[in-house]
């Protein structure tokens, strides 16, 4: 009768999951990492500078610009916030890329491809990171926002 209970209990379990995963919009993506020849100072796709020891830069080839994501790593249950500023990764089967800084935080660094759940939602990034410096020869001006203030350069 024990083993009864139990399986309904674990039924209800995976129901209740399985329906706030769906609420969240959930996915396993295959993601990478790049920038190991430190692209820093380059421009992204955006026109966002690239900065490889930013771990809040992910590029996608699907997502628009701007469009922010919470990472998980399921093997270790580290967490991070990253924006869409780049396009990538350009491998088939692949979803997104990474900095060298952003697989550092979720320790994905030494695995190649990783399987991460990607949520689609607004998420939390530290004002020191929160940064949109442009490049002037990408037809854009520089701006660098540090919290809540603005500079010009």
């Amino acid at each position: 009768m024990d083993w009864i209970i139990k399986k309904v209990v674990d039924l209800l379990v995976a129901l209740v999951v399985s329906t706030s995963s769906a609420e969240a919009a959930s996915s396993i993506a295959k993601v990478t990492w790049y920038g190991i020849y430190d692209g820093s100072g380059e421009c992204t796709a955006s026109g966002a500078l690239f900065n490889v020891w930013n771990p809040h830069i992910v590029a996608s080839k699907e997502l628009a610009f701007g469009t922010r994501l919470k990472l998980t790593n399921p093997q270790n249950k580290e967490t991070l916030c990253v924006e869409v500023q780049d396009r990538g990764p350009f491998v088939e089967g692949r979803t997104l890329d990474l900095t060298l800084a952003g697989a550092l935080e979720l320790n994905t660094a030494g695995v190649g491809v990783a399987n991460l759940v990607v949520e689609k939602k607004q998420c939390f990034i530290p004002a020191k990171w929160v940064v949109e410096e442009k490049q002037a020869e990408c037809g854009f001006t520089q701006v660098a926002w540090v919290g809540p203030k603005q500079y010009r350069r």
